[in-house]
């Protein structure tokens, strides 16, 4: 059964929920954004109700998640943080002295994630690790 008429009470699980343009035009209309976009934490969250069958989950929830006025499921963010680290890493003209500068930037990132220091990649780091990197 298609569910016609889309409100914020509306079941995720009911209503099929999908992040085409019929759950897009929606999200535009609840949020004034026109150029609206999913974040990861609503995409891990639709996951995760569909995965449990939750059939509490509504869309209101949904436009919860997307103000940060409620956690359900949230997205593993240090892949995104390896992503820019290793971009910030190679865009560096430093560290083309680096013959595999993956693993540097591997070495490095290892430093980093096991600290308590910013995610994020600068030259700063690298002066201070350069031993640790050779």
């Amino acid at each position: 059964m298609r569910v016609e008429e889309l409100t914020q009470e509306t079941g995720l699980i009911e209503c099929g929920f999908t992040f085409g343009p019929r759950f897009r035009e929606f999200f535009v209309k609840q949020t004034g954004e026109e150029k609206f976009k999913f974040n990861v934490d609503m995409v891990a969250t639709a996951k995760k109700v569909k995965e449990t069958g939750d059939e509490s989950f509504t869309l209101g929830d949904l436009l919860d998640i997307y103000y940060g006025k409620k956690t359900y499921a949230t997205y593993d963010k240090s892949a995104l943080q390896w992503n820019q680290f290793v971009h910030d890493f190679c865009a560096d003209e430093a560290t083309k002295r680096f013959e595999n500068r993956l693993k540097a930037a591997a070495a490095l990132w290892k430093i980093v994630r096991d600290s308590d220091r910013e995610k994020r990649y600068s030259r700063e780091l690298l002066e201070e690790f350069r031993d640790s990197l050779n």
